[in-house]
């Protein structure tokens, strides 16, 4: 699927192809557009899989360990798909058109709770046209090259 972002193009992965993004604002990209066409779906190739989540148990600290243990790909799915309704839910209360959303600022915050060296929480400043305004909230990780939706999505208040 071919999007488009700020005049740019970009392209949604098929489901047969390699998961993850290329890099933080790709991932933030389909993140936006995600919301703004109402599909979760978009979303799967960037969630990881059970070998990426086989690589974070191995590759982080003990104590981290026992939380990776514990996910599995179909758990990390199930809960960013719960998050996504309870976020767009939230917007429909708040009357915003999803489809006219606008992408206003991205900010990012490094995480350091891993040895992983390349994990951040991103938030996303949207807002329709009428100026009504929600945040979209995820932790985001870079696994062997790609990044990856970890903590699924929340309302950034």
């Amino acid at each position: 699927m071919l999007s488009m972002f700020w005049g740019q193009s970009i392209t949604t992965q098929p489901t047969d192809s390699k998961p993850g993004a290329e890099n933080k604002t790709e991932l933030a990209e389909v993140v936006f557009h995600s919301f703004r066409m109402n599909d979760f779906s978009m979303l799967n190739t960037y969630l990881p899989g059970e070998n990426e989540l086989a690589y974070l148990k191995k590759k982080s600290p003990q104590s981290k360990k026992d939380f990776y243990a514990t996910l599995n790909s179909d758990k990390l799915k199930s809960n960013a798909e719960e998050n996504f309704k309870t976020i767009n839910k939230k917007g429909i209360e708040k009357e915003i058109n999803w489809s006219t959303i606008e992408l206003l600022d991205q900010q990012e915050n490094k995480l350091n709770d891993t040895n992983i060296n390349d994990y951040y929480k991103v938030l996303l400043l949207l807002q329709d046209q009428q100026g009504k305004k929600i945040n979209v909230e995820f932790e985001t990780i870079k696994i062997k090259g790609k990044w990856f939706l970890l903590e699924g999505l929340m309302d950034g208040k």
